[in-house]
Formats: structure tokens, sequence, C-alpha cells
């Protein structure tokens, strides 16, 4: 759900640059179509879901479970298509600069606004079914023992949810159109002009990634892990590990998700954050794997990894195709579509490189976790590289795995486009039992990775150096 909020915040921000409004004089009737469209789309969605919902209390058939999954998908990637043609060729933030003026990022963040309640307002009509799903588990967990919670109310599961997957990615965003607008603003617009603002733009983007964790932290609900041994493990996995951290953070989502995140960039301000749901799920040694993949995300730097491949990959292909818009007569109709084009084709190697590469460093990071968790058995400190991966260590990560997709109701053969399938990853650990972690073929993948990563940020670089080159020839030349 993040990379819808990307994708619609990116366009509202990008779309100046191939020229919108494709389509002029219709800006102000464009918005009210969207919103109009938009409230049509969820009433016929509602009544849709009302259905399926009545038919699955009927009949038990998991079809319909299927259909308004389905329906769901469809909904949301409908919304975002409206929201890309009313911002690109159709100019629906100039309809709104028109009403609040140029403020900085406001006209953009209310352009958002109506996508951004649309997304949340799908999960508000879905919650009859993830209620129902949940209490069907509530009665299994009952029959095998586990611990239970309540199933949050409508609106504070669709409060949690937005928190989680929109705001969790807008804080950031607005924060860096801010910047970049803001900057922009004092700058000249001409050769010299645009050379520091790409300079600025790049320090913005440090800034931002860098010093934001503690917000990001606050936008969930979370407190910290209070003192026990569960604490105590986990402090000295970390320690054990290399890795400094701020906090273990316990994020509180009534029980409603099984999840991990590793959150900050720098040592001060790195957390890790864990869900009241896993911390009662699962076993002792399964939090523990759960830790330390999330450890490992920072260890092996698999962040800083993914910025690079993305920006490498910009550089690489976006900068050859902004190229070609200069054959192209200026605001003419052919240069506003290769610009258009160019976007499209970058947005799309920027992705694919982020999948590749995240794919390989999440195996990785299990790999890295299982390791950890066969050197807490060892009687003195020992480098990763030279672990021999222990069986129940492996099988403790799989068996985590497996718990957090049974909880989010995700069948373990679908692939994610950052994550890969579950399954995929449980075959992976189930080979490394009794390997050495360096010879792992995860490790030698997510190294093959970090290859590619710099051979695209060299290429990119080589043509950045150009593009500059040929950019400080205009200033003085």
């Amino acid at each position: 759900m993040h990379g819808f909020v990307l994708a619609a915040f990116a366009a509202i921000i990008l779309a100046p640059e191939v020229g919108a409004p494709l389509i002029p004089g219709f800006e102000q009737v464009a918005f009210a179509s969207f919103i109009a469209t938009t409230i049509a789309l969820l009433l016929a969605f509602w009544a849709f879901a009302a259905l399926q919902i009545r038919r699955l209390s009927r009949f038990g058939r998991i079809r319909h479970l299927h259909r308004l999954e389905f329906a769901t998908t469809s909904v949301r990637w409908i919304l975002l298509g409206l929201h890309l043609v009313g911002v690109v060729l159709f100019g629906m933030t100039t309809a709104v600069r028109d009403r609040v003026g140029d403020i900085v990022v406001l006209d953009e963040l209310l352009t958002a606004l109506p996508f951004l309640a649309a997304l949340v307002a799908t999960e508000f009509v879905v919650y009859p079914m993830e209620r129902r799903i949940r209490d069907a588990m509530t009665i299994r967990n009952l029959d095998l023992g586990r611990p239970i919670h309540a199933f949050p109310q409508r609106m504070r599961y669709t409060w949690l949810w937005a928190r989680h997957n929109v705001f969790f990615m807008l804080v950031p965003l607005v924060l860096l159109a801010a910047w970049m607008e803001a900057t922009a603003r004092f700058l000249p617009r001409d050769a010299a002009g645009s050379f520091v603002g790409a300079g600025m733009q790049i320090v913005g983007v440090i800034l931002v990634f860098t010093l934001i964790p503690p917000l990001l932290v606050s936008v969930w609900d979370t407190v910290r892990l209070g003192p026990g041994p569960l604490r105590d493990d986990l402090e000295r996995l970390a320690r054990d590990s290399g890795v400094g951290l701020r906090a273990i953070l316990v994020w509180r989502t009534g029980g409603a998700m099984l999840n991990g995140a590793a959150i900050g960039l720098i040592r001060p301000l790195r957390y890790v954050v864990l869900t009241d749901g896993l911390l009662d799920a699962l076993e002792p040694i399964e939090i523990q794997s759960v830790a330390a993949h999330e450890l490992a995300h920072m260890r092996c730097r698999h962040m800083l990894w993914l910025g690079t491949g993305v920006i490498g990959t910009v550089l690489l292909v976006g900068t050859p195709l902004g190229w070609l818009t200069l054959l192209a007569a200026p605001d003419s109709l052919i240069e506003k579509a290769l610009l258009a084009a160019g976007l499209a084709a970058t947005l799309v190697a920027a992705v694919s490189v982020l999948a590749f590469a995240s794919r390989r460093f999440e195996r990785e990071a299990d790999a890295w976790a299982t390791a950890r968790v066969t050197a807490l058995d060892l009687a003195e400190s020992t480098p990763t590289s030279t672990i021999r991966i222990e069986q129940h260590s492996a099988l403790a990560m799989a068996s985590a795995l497996a718990r957090v997709a049974e909880a989010h109701g995700m069948p373990v053969e679908r692939p994610t486009l950052r994550h890969g399938s579950i399954a995929r990853r449980q075959q992976f650990l189930a080979g490394s039992i009794g390997q050495i972690y360096r010879e792992l073929p995860a490790v030698c993948a997510a190294r093959r990775a970090r290859g590619a990563v710099m051979a695209i940020l060299a290429g990119g670089l080589a043509i950045a150096g150009v593009d500059v080159l040929l950019r400080l020839g205009e200033i003085f030349g």
C-alpha cells in the first residue's frame, strides 16, 4: 500500500515536468469529477462488499472472500488510475492552487487528500470481512491454547490501518516535497540554479531519511519494550551483532498485526519495532529470529544499498532519456510525450532494480538471523561469516514466517514485490541447515546483488558526470 501513496504523491510532484495539464482548460471540472466518480465507485464497492459478506455468511464458500479481495485490489488500482489521469492530463493540482494559492506543499497535499481518503475508505468497507476472518482465527487460537486479543472496533481498526499504510509513507514524502519546493523558490531559474537545486535535493533526502526515525515511530502507537528476560535476550542479540539501537519498541495494534520493522540509518536514531500481536503469538526463539532479521537489515545496510540502487538507476536510465527531450521543440507535444515516457521508463527500471535487490536482501536477512540465533548457544562470540547454521534456528525463522503469513491471511506461495514468497524463503532456510553462513546461496546472491548495484551506480555517475559537464558548459560557455 505504501507504493500507492508514493505513486500518487510522485505524480503530483512530477506532473509539471511533463507539462501537465496535457489537456488544459478542464482543471476545475476534473477535480469535481474525480471526487464525484470516487464517491460513486466507493458506494458501488460498499454494496458489492455487503453482498459478498452476506453470501459468505449464508453459503460459507471461500470464493466470496476471494471475490472481495480481488474487488478491493481492483478498486484501489482504479482509484490510483483516476488520480493519475486527473493530475497529469487535466491538472487537478492547478484547480487546488487556484483556490488556496501556491503555499509550500499545502496545494500538493490537498490534491492528494481525496485519493488518500478513498484508500482508507476501502479498508473501512472491508472491515466486516476482516473481522470474520479474525473471529475464525480466534476460535482456532483458543483450541490451540494461543493468546488472543479483542479485535479493534471499526474506527480504531481503520485508523490503525491508515497510520501504517498511509501516514507512515506520507510523512517523509511531505517533508521531502516541502524541502524541494522551498529550496526551489530561492534559486535562480537558470542552468546554475538547476545544478545547485539538484545538490540541495540530494541533501534534503539525506537529512530527511537520517533524522526522521523518531517522528516515524510516533506515527505508530509505540512504547518501549518493558524490562525482562525477553528484552535482555534481544539487547544481547543486538550487542553481539554489532548493531547499536536507541530502543526496542512495541507497536500496540491490539493484536491486529504480526510484524517487525527496522527503522533508522545511524546509531543514535535506530529502532527495532515489534508488534504486540507478534510478541504474544510467537515463541521466544521465533521472536529472536524476527528481531535478528530486522537487525540484519541494519547490520548489512540493506536500506542504504537499496537507496543506492534506486539513485543509480535514475541516473543511468533517466539522464539519457532526458537528453532525448532536447531533440523536440520546447513546450511541444512531442517534448511532453518524451518526458512522460522517460519518467515512466525510469520508474519501471527503478522499481525493477528495487525488487531484484530487495528479494535477495530479504533472504540474506533470513540467513543472517539464523546464524545469529545459532550463535546465542555458543560459549564465545563468533563471527557471523563462520557460523554453521543449526536446525533449530532455521526452523524457528521458517516457523516465524509461516505464523506471520497465517495471521495476515497471506498465501505462502504468493510473492510480493519486495519480499518474494514465504515458501521460497522457507526453501532457502531449509537448505541452509548444516551450511556455513558465508557459503549460503542466499548470501552469495546478496553479494552479487551488491555488485550489480555498484555497477549501476558507477554507470549512472559516469553519465551524470557528462550531464554536469554539459550544464557547466552552458553556464560558463
